[in-house]
């Protein structure tokens, strides 16, 4: 599968693997992925700041509530062009994504309660 949002060449050098090689382990084993990888999944291989993956998340919200008809198109087509392997990831990825994203600010608020807070001075 081509990198959907951009160039292969620089996502490969943004994951220091390739596209193909992620996909494969989302599908066979998606618990060993990183929250980044997985967001960058996410948001369809588009490598986005915080702010723009927030407007992209509600762009998609407000585009499925406002043509529902739409979401079963991309579906079908999304089930067109995939092989096997990258639907089971994106499907995969859809059913834990959230556990994941809990495990990373879970452990980035622990990091946080041993550090000094930053409004402190030194």
């Amino acid at each position: 599968m081509a990198a959907p949002g951009g160039d292969a060449g620089q996502l490969q050098k943004y994951l220091r693997q390739s596209v193909e090689d992620l996909i494969n382990k989302a599908a066979i084993d998606p618990y060993s992925l990183t929250y980044a990888k997985c967001r960058l999944m996410k948001d369809d291989f588009h490598v986005l700041g915080i702010m723009d993956e927030l407007k992209h998340a509600s762009d998609r919200r407000h585009w499925m509530r406002a043509r529902p008809d739409l979401q079963a198109k991309q579906e079908q087509a999304r089930t067109a062009v995939l092989s096997p392997m990258e639907s089971k990831a994106f499907e995969t990825l859809e059913d834990m994504f959230y556990s994941i994203l809990t495990a990373h600010y879970d452990a980035r608020e622990e990091k946080r309660r041993h550090e000094r807070p930053r409004h402190l001075p030194q």
